[in-house]
């Protein structure tokens, strides 16, 4: 079954307000699991994978105190092959690629397509453990 953002929306704006709380430091950082319309099943058989587009760097001050202007970002690399890994692992096989890579003020975004892999899938599909059940982090 597909997840319409519609149907997001409120899940969407709940964590939202979560992060921005934790942001301000005024409540924990809420435990995000999965994203449940990234990788939607769609109703055709031949539809292609999901995109999203993702923040990949900020101007911001990041946790060890740095900050890269994002006009200094040298993309040569990373066109050639621009693949996206989960977690950074490069053990693992890549869950996406990006489509298209631009800049933005003091932003650097990535619309990144999903790969058809089984390690994806078993990342969509809803948690049956602990974590689901809200017993351990």
């Amino acid at each position: 079954m597909t997840t319409t953002v519609c149907e997001a929306l409120p899940e969407r704006t709940a964590l939202l307000e979560s992060l921005e709380s934790f942001r301000r430091g005024t409540s924990e950082a809420p435990m995000v699991t999965k994203w449940p319309h990234a990788l939607s099943e769609g109703g055709a058989g031949d539809e292609e994978p999901s995109t999203m587009t993702f923040v990949l760097y900020s101007n911001d001050v990041d946790r060890h105190g740095d900050v890269i202007s994002t006009d200094d970002w040298v993309l040569d690399s990373h066109q050639r092959n621009p693949v996206f890994l989960w977690v950074h692992d490069y053990r693992q096989p890549a869950i996406g690629r990006a489509e298209r890579v631009w800049r933005e003020p003091h932003r650097l975004l990535a619309n990144m397509k999903f790969a058809p892999t089984e390690f994806m899938t078993a990342r969509s599909q809803p948690s049956t453990g602990p974590r689901s059940s809200g017993e351990s982090r």
